[in-house]
């Protein structure tokens, strides 16, 4: 078994943990895939004219049914989309930095062995044995990193969801006080006009009532997640 193997482990302990990259508001996953994010029934519309409502119908000389949301956009723009996305920054730079120094200590360790093998200081069985223990201390810690990414990775897609079910049972309210009947997700349509984008009027409404989500009786950090679901590592 060659120590030295180890090597090509830590270079890629460091690229598995900095390729799961802490990505950008813009790069968040999607949230929805769906086109019709509302369909209202029209004798469920009022006959009221809100301020937004009033100005879209300025903008067209008549008030639109159909407008549209870009989902993406109002959940990286949001407070709450703001907090997972710095929240989980964190939580991975914290992740690099512990994982440096098991590297280091673990370089320093393989050279010692070498240096053993080297003098002649063990024998073959023996120096097997401690390479074994080596390796198995590498792989453990291969498997706990890994764990701790999939976590954050589970961590950030249920603050996802709760944000996904806020925003669809804020809909139907909404649209009935803009007298919207249907609302699109900007994502899934290929062309609409600016002025049917009502993701800013939504976004005043979901960082008034949501916030950042940690007044939340569900709110957990991602290091709180991590040692819930995996109290082990």
């Amino acid at each position: 078994m060659r120590v030295s193997a180890t090597a090509g482990w830590t270079l890629a302990c460091l690229v598995s943990i900095a390729g799961v990259k802490c990505v950008s508001a813009q790069e968040q996953q999607p949230i929805s895939e769906s086109n019709v994010l509302l369909s209202q029934p029209a004798e469920t519309v009022e006959n009221v004219q809100s301020p937004a409502r009033v100005g879209l119908g300025l903008q067209f000389g008549a008030t639109p049914d159909t407008v549209v949301l870009n989902l993406n956009r109002l959940y990286s723009a949001s407070d709450f989309g703001r907090r997972v996305l710095q929240e989980r920054e964190q939580a991975f730079l914290r992740l690099i930095r512990e994982n440096e120094i098991y590297v280091k200590a673990l370089e320093q360790e393989e050279r010692w062995l070498d240096n053993l093998r080297t003098m002649g200081a063990v024998s073959e069985l023996e120096f097997g044995i401690l390479a074994e223990v080596f390796d198995d201390k590498v792989n453990s810690r291969r498997e706990r990193q890994d764990r701790i990414v999939a976590l954050l990775s589970e961590w950030n897609n249920q603050n996802q969801g709760e944000f996904t079910v806020f925003i669809e049972r804020s809909l139907p309210e909404l649209a009935r006080q803009e007298r919207f009947q249907i609302v699109l997700n900007a994502s899934e349509t290929l062309y609409f006009p600016p002025s049917l984008d009502i993701t800013g009027l939504l976004l005043e409404e979901v960082n008034r009532n949501l916030g950042d989500g940690t007044r939340s009786l569900n709110y957990e950090t991602p290091e709180q997640y991590v040692l819930r679901n995996a109290p082990a590592i």
